[in-house]
């Protein structure tokens, strides 16, 4: 159980996902870690498909990002990418990671 707003609901409350870190590693991978102890690497020259992700083939444009609002953003916002789709897309890494 637990309470928001003066109300009390049953289970447990689920916990938003946003991005807390990111780093350029190179050959267009991004790693990113979530608020929720998860990390991946994110392969932008495969995973990610369509005009609207189109200037993220750009190497300089792709490693000129931002995450501070809980998201990957490029462009001053004119490009975004959702925390669960970068989780959906990404390849988990295991054990203890340093950033």
């Amino acid at each position: 159980m637990y309470e928001r707003d003066g109300i009390v609901y049953a289970g447990s409350e689920a916990v938003e996902k946003e991005v807390i870190y990111a780093e350029y590693l190179g050959q267009f991978t991004l790693r990113v870690a979530f608020n929720t102890g998860e990390v991946v690497d994110v392969d932008f020259s495969r995973d990610f498909e369509g005009s609207a992700f189109q200037p993220l083939k750009n190497e300089e444009v792709l490693k000129n990002f931002d995450y501070s609002l809980g998201f990957l953003s490029w462009l001053d916002g004119a490009i975004d990418v959702a925390p669960e789709y970068l989780l959906s897309v990404g390849k988990m890494i295991e054990g203890p990671v340093v950033a």
